[in-house]
């Protein structure tokens, strides 16, 4: 049995939505050299802001160029460590 919590329109809408919200929103990257590699691409970035807002095709990019096992860190811990997939 198999158990779907989204149908494929669904998930089409709010995939729509997340790359409507990531191009003409932005997202806020307070450290300094994350805005630096995303200029470097084709994101638009706002320095004042502290904003980048990033085309489709730049976070399509960036989806298939990431590890399988992302390395997940959090700001008050000093280690990184993999997630299982």
């Amino acid at each position: 049995m198999r158990w779907r919590a989204l149908s494929d329109a669904d998930v089409e809408g709010l995939d729509a939505a997340i790359n409507e919200v990531l191009a003409e929103v932005g997202v806020r990257f307070p450290l300094g050299r994350a805005p630096d590699a995303l200029k470097r691409g084709v994101c638009r970035v706002d320095r004042a802001a502290q904003v980048a807002r990033m085309p489709e095709e730049a976070v399509r990019a960036a989806l298939m160029a990431a590890l399988k096992a992302p390395l997940l860190a959090a700001a008050t811990q000093m280690r990184t460590t993999t997630a299982s997939p």
